[in-house]
């Protein structure tokens, strides 16, 4: 029972930031041991502020802006590292650190797009893939679109001039 009560937790984003589900396990362990014991009932609400005093609540719930302040350079520092990763994976070449900081710019954006997608109730997911540091502008221009025939080329056309005048 506690696999599930677990699996169903995770399954529905927070009601309050809409970002992936947040829970804490003293929460599930509360409510389980109030349905399995009634005599024994916990507070909720006195487990959460106890929570507070420690630092272990969600990330919506934190006052603390030390915390917060650490939280948001180890995202910024794991976000550079699942960067530098994916460069190596897709063989990404930059031509100076400018560039490097615009295309990482455009991955972040791109990968809270995708944790944010996923985290909801949909049928498919999204994944990180080689257009990751391109911005949609670029994908459709150089990944779509009509391209002409080389003046070399030849698609089998024949002259029908030259046919015509020897059936007749």
């Amino acid at each position: 029972m506690w696999a599930l009560v677990r699996a169903v937790g995770r399954s529905r984003p927070c009601g309050r930031c809409r970002k992936a589900p947040h829970f804490s396990t003293g929460d599930f362990e509360a409510k389980i041991q109030r349905d399995n014991d009634a005599s024994s009932i916990t507070d909720l609400s006195s487990s959460r502020q106890n929570e507070g005093a420690d630092n272990t609540t969600a990330s919506h719930l934190t006052t603390n802006p030390f915390v917060n302040v650490y939280r948001a350079l180890n995202d910024q520092k794991s976000m550079a590292d699942r960067f530098e990763r994916w460069i190596v994976e897709h063989g990404r070449h930059y031509k100076d650190a400018s560039e490097k900081q615009l295309r990482f710019e455009i991955f972040k954006a791109k990968v809270a797009y995708i944790e944010y997608f996923n985290a909801g109730n949909h049928m498919y997911t999204l994944a990180i893939n080689k257009f990751a540091d391109l911005t949609k502008e670029e994908v459709t221009a150089q990944y779509t679109g009509f391209i002409p025939p080389g003046e070399d080329e030849d698609f089998g056309h024949i002259d029908s001039s030259s046919e015509d005048e020897s059936l007749v």
